[in-house]
């Protein structure tokens, strides 16, 4: 039966079409999924070392643990190997402080600052948790462990007198033993390398400042950085207390990568260790 005019005319356009096509080229088929923009992986963000703040943080919960008699090594475990940076503010009192202050001269201009490690195996805190494994102890107690950020603290409201007069207490805590609750050191084994040991020298520097330039009224701020690191208890805070009444004293055990001095008001880097 012969095509009707209208399907044998739509026929014949069709061949028309297919007869324009390149010899040898077959139609590509359409990728819908290709044709779709390429999204880049997200970028894994560094884990921020942890600063003043989180070290002493973490120093209040093990020691808190020691008190309690409970067991906080899970915790400490996500510690070690963690990245860290602390600030420790010195120099507020015009570096009247032989250990931790500076001095001005200002006949030649020339500022000189000195920060001294205090924790060593001869300190008792240091020796018992150092044992006979550690050699060597090189670090610092944490001044006023109560500010979480590094800065001076602000000037008492009021006196001594005062404070005891309203509170009853004759028996303030001992600055000594204030100074002593939560420090930062590196322990050494016989076999690690001794070209890194500091023996108790001091972190000290000089700067010639500028006509016009003071020192800052602030204090200046020593940096320690680096990685925490387990001691052989797998733990990365070891805690002592010599009674249940008494405050537990905590070190927390690092490897120092970088040391700096640093003018707070600016951040300028007055002098750096290592790096």
């Amino acid at each position: 039966m012969p095509l009707p005019r209208t399907c044998a005319t739509a026929v014949a356009a069709c061949l028309a079409l297919l007869s324009c096509r390149e010899p040898g080229k077959e139609s590509e088929p359409t990728n819908v999924a290709a044709e779709q923009p390429v999204q880049p992986a997200p970028l894994r963000v560094a884990d921020r070392p942890l600063d003043r703040e989180a070290l002493l943080l973490a120093a209040f919960r093990a020691a808190s643990a020691l008190a309690a008699g409970t067991d906080d090594s899970e915790g400490q475990a996500k510690l070690d190997g963690k990245r860290f940076e602390l600030r420790i503010r010195f120099g507020c009192a015009n570096g009247t402080d032989e250990a931790r202050g500076w001095r001005f001269d200002e006949a030649n201009r020339t500022l000189r600052l000195r920060v001294t490690p205090d924790i060593s195996e001869a300190d008792p805190v240091a020796a018992e948790i150092a044992g006979e494994q550690f050699e060597t102890v090189e670090g610092l107690w944490l001044r006023r462990p109560w500010l979480l950020t590094a800065v001076c603290p602000a000037a008492s409201q009021r006196t001594g007198a005062e404070a005891t007069e309203k509170t009853g207490n004759s028996e303030p805590i001992a600055p000594e033993a204030a100074g002593r609750l939560v420090g930062l050191a590196q322990f050494f084994s016989p076999t690690d390398s001794r070209t890194t040991r500091r023996r108790q020298r001091p972190y000290e520097a000089t700067k010639i400042l500028e006509e016009g330039q003071a020192p800052s009224a602030n204090g200046y701020d020593f940096v320690l950085s680096g990685r925490l690191r387990a001691l052989p208890s797998r733990r990365v805070i070891a805690c002592l207390a010599k009674g249940p009444e008494e405050p537990p004293a905590c070190i927390i055990s690092v490897h120092v990568d970088r040391a700096w001095l640093e003018r707070p008001d600016n951040r300028e880097v007055i002098a750096e260790w290592g790096g």
